[in-house]
Order: C-alpha cells, then sequence, then structure tokens
C-alpha cells in the first residue's frame, strides 16, 4: 500500500523543493533533539561511515566492517547491508515489507516522508540512530546486538520519550501554559542565531552537545 501510494505521487520536484520538504518534516519530528540531528547528518552523508573516512584516507579499505561485502556508504550502513536488512525486517519495523537493494539514501528518506505518517517516520529516525549505535559498538567494543534489540531499544525509548513529553504538557496545561509545538524563529535584528541542546547519560557518565547555527533566513551556517 506505501509503494502504491509513493508510485501515484508523481513528477520529481526540484533539489529545493526536495530538500525543503526533508528538513521541514525533519526538523517537525517529535522525537530527542540528539535524533533529529543524526538523522540530518545521515541524509547529508557527513556520519564517517567507511567510505567517507577511506576519502580522506584516514582508513585503508572503505569495506563495511560488519558484513565485508560492500563498501560502507550510507546507503549501504543505514538500508541495504544484511545486518540492517534484519533490523528493518523486524515486525515492529514500520518498513518491514519495502524493499532494501541499495539506493540514494536522501531520496530513500524523502520517499519516506511522502509516504509514511509522522508516528511511523519518527519510529524510523530512532531506529536508523539504533543501527548506527550497533554499528559503533561492533567496531569499537566487538559487540554486536541482535536485531530485535535494536528495535527493541529504539521503540521503547521513543515510547518514554513521548510518555515524558505527555507529562510536560499535562503540566504546563495545568498551569495555563499550553505551549503547543515548537517551531524555530527567525531572529529579530542579527544576522544568525544559535540553538543548542545537551545530554547526560547517566549509566555511561558522557556529556553530548549539539549546536546549530542558522542565518536569518534559516539556512544551516554550522552544526
Amino acid at each position: 500500500m506505501v509503494q502504491q501510494r509513493l508510485l501515484q505521487t508523481g513528477g520529481e520536484p526540484s533539489n529545493s523543493e526536495k530538500r525543503n520538504e526533508i528538513w521541514s518534516k525533519m526538523w517537525r519530528m517529535n522525537v530527542p533533539a540528539a535524533t533529529k540531528l543524526f538523522v540530518w547528518r545521515a541524509v547529508s552523508d557527513l556520519l564517517p561511515t567507511r567510505k567517507n573516512l577511506w576519502k580522506k584516507k584516514i582508513v585503508e579499505d572503505p569495506l563495511c566492517p560488519i558484513c565485508n561485502l560492500n563498501e560502507e556508504t550510507i546507503s549501504h550502513v543505514m538500508w541495504s547491508c544484511p545486518a540492517t536488512v534484519d533490523v528493518w525486517g523486524d515486525t515492529r519495523s514500520p518498513i518491514s515489507k519495502w524493499p532494501s537493494g541499495d539506493c540514494n539514501f536522501e531520496q530513500k528518506w524523502l520517499d519516506l516522508c511522502r509516504v509514511m505518517n509522522r508516528e511511523s517516520i519518527e519510529k524510523v529516525a530512532v531506529i536508523m540512530r539504533g543501527i548506527w549505535y550497533r554499528r559503533n559498538k561492533y567496531v569499537f567494543e566487538n559487540k554486536f546486538w541482535r536485531p530485535g534489540n535494536v528495535v527493541q531499544m529504539a521503540v521503547t525509548g521513543l515510547e518514554d520519550y513521548y510518555s515524558v513529553n505527555e507529562k510536560k504538557t499535562g503540566l504546563n496545561k495545568g498551569k495555563g501554559e499550553d505551549r503547543g509545538e515548537s517551531h524555530w524563529r527567525c531572529p529579530v535584528d542579527v544576522d544568525f542565531k544559535v540553538n543548542f541542546d545537551g545530554a547526560f547519560d547517566q549509566s555511561s557518565s558522557k556529556i553530548g552537545m549539539g549546536v546549530v547555527i542558522r542565518d536569518k533566513k534559516g539556512r544551516l551556517l554550522l552544526l
């Protein structure tokens, strides 16, 4: 059904329209800020995949460290690697019946955004981050999670995030402060705006921070 809807959309948008659609839907997702930034990096091919590291002569070969069959591009690690296919094939995955061949990942993300509802896209986003997390666990700690564990961790984490946000919304409503959905606002009387967010992982005692700088038209200057 989803595939049929995709075929019925018709016409190819311009690159500018395509990117606007990608970023608009991505920043509106109800997921942690770190997940939004991760998806942005993945769709923009900014993750340190073996292929990207090989291009910069940081590693000796571009092969996927998990399957050792193909170059580890962003589309491979996020979509077509046999280990990734097993994750997306899980019954709890919202795209378990989508074809798993190699693809242009930016176009694949756009296709998903076009035909899936918001909740499904948010599940895809957190599972993507879980796939990358598992990949790094294997590369740096030689630990490999089963597909079901990746999906379970991602979906449970998203449900917890929803629950916390609902409680916060309830408290705000009780105080007469229903803020609704958060939107980025352009800077006033200045040329750019800085947004930042941070998180602390108590189990590992690690701190993470993300910074985004946009100009007055919303164009990214620094991430």
